[in-house]
């Protein structure tokens, strides 16, 4: 039992690694490639930003403001994130179909 959470760990970095392996397997375009980068990297910008901001509402004054602003924060960005993916994802096919 000692050395249980190895094992998990290692399996958590295998399903990481497959799924890296399967985005640079799909084959997008540069143009649809960029913009989801682009929007993946600002809303991983928001997320921390958020974060940052339920971090204040632990540590400082508890202010139910700073925790309804950092909770809808971290839950849009994290959607939008998610959004630009999957979207990447079907424009491509989708662009793929019809040329």
């Amino acid at each position: 039992m000692r050395y249980a959470h190895c094992k998990e760990r290692k399996l958590d970095i295998k399903i990481f690694s497959q799924i890296i392996n399967t985005y640079k397997k799909l084959n997008i375009s540069a143009n649809i490639k960029n913009i989801m980068s682009v929007g993946i990297k600002i809303c991983f910008v928001l997320t921390l930003f958020a974060a940052f901001i339920l971090s204040l509402y632990i540590t400082c004054n508890p202010s139910i403001i700073l925790y309804v602003i950092g909770s809808n924060l971290f839950k849009s960005s994290t959607t939008f994130m998610a959004i630009f993916f999957i979207f990447g994802i079907a424009f491509n096919t989708i662009k793929g179909e019809l040329c």
